[in-house]
């Protein structure tokens, strides 16, 4: 899919419980889940990325974290008066109810869709749309990938940022700045080569699989280089969560990259030896549109 300019859904749920004497209708057969069709955040991947909302006490520790007291989680699907996408146009026409799985860095989650609405988010006056999704299981802060039941299930990877000392010596191509951080047999390593040119490499088993040279641009009058320490890390991709699709055995790696008014996430995929990473290509979650 390409870049979505950044989304938020709200959705107050309200319920008026009347009583009644006439019986309940028996119950209907559950309905075959495993053949909902919705689209997918990044292309032939199957599933969506999401993020877990707050509630009305917790405070945001992530800028892309909505505030929605009655969902669990969040697809945002575009920004206020954008044209509807496609992942727009297909969760529009689902009937709430259907039933899905999610997979966070905590753990697992049953979750049910709700509907599509808007919200603030960022910068007063920034809306979204968001697609609503609930559940029993507490989601916290971050991303969240989220299936049809029944279909293709994931199991979250845990994730480490390496201290410089545990870097490996045969993987660094410089003695720059670098950080890294290590998923089960992989590596993500990023170095500061030049003041405006970063390079991120991939490596499964210690061998390094690919390669990468991003170059920094500039806004107005900033002329910062890469800052691989600071706490915003603009124009960094930084992961910042995994998961395993089965039985596919298909390692998704989410990147994280700050911008000025926002963030953009890509997808690093990693099967066996091979590695496909398409900075380009995901979400954009803008927050100050106005």
């Amino acid at each position: 899919m390409g870049k979505a300019t950044l989304i938020l859904s709200l959705f107050v749920f309200a319920a008026d419980l009347q009583t009644t004497q006439t019986p309940p209708p028996p119950s209907a057969p559950d309905a075959d889940h495993s053949k909902t069709k919705i689209p997918s955040t990044f292309k032939a991947v199957p599933g969506l990325m999401g993020v877990g909302v707050l509630s009305r006490q917790e405070e945001a520790a992530k800028p892309f974290t909505p505030r929605q007291p009655n969902a669990s989680a969040a697809v945002i699907i575009g920004g206020k008066g954008e044209e509807p996408n496609e992942i727009y146009k297909q969760l529009k026409g689902m009937a709430p109810g259907e039933k899905f799985n999610a997979v966070f860095q905590g753990g697992l989650a049953a979750l049910t869709y709700v509907g599509i609405s808007e919200a603030p988010l960022g910068c007063e006056g920034n809306t979204v749309r968001m697609a609503l999704f609930q559940g029993t299981t507490p989601i916290p802060q971050g991303i969240v990938w989220i299936l049809p039941h029944g279909r293709v299930t994931a199991v979250p990877v845990a994730m480490k940022e390496l201290s410089p000392t545990e870097i490996p010596k045969s993987m660094r191509t410089t003695q720059s700045d670098s950080i890294a951080y290590r998923l089960r047999n992989i590596t993500v390593l990023l170095e500061k080569k030049a003041p405006y040119k970063l390079g991120f490499s991939v490596y499964v088993r210690n061998q390094r699989t690919l390669f990468i040279e991003k170059e920094r641009s500039h806004m107005a009058d900033d002329t910062s280089d890469f800052n691989l320490h600071d706490d915003t890390r603009i124009q960094v991709p930084v992961p910042v969560a995994a998961f395993e699709l089965k039985p596919d055995k298909l390692m998704l790696i989410i990147l994280r990259t700050q911008g000025y008014e926002g963030d953009s996430f890509s997808l690093l995929e990693v099967r066996g030896n091979k590695a496909v990473y398409s900075p380009d290509s995901g979400e954009y979650y803008s927050y100050c549109m106005h």
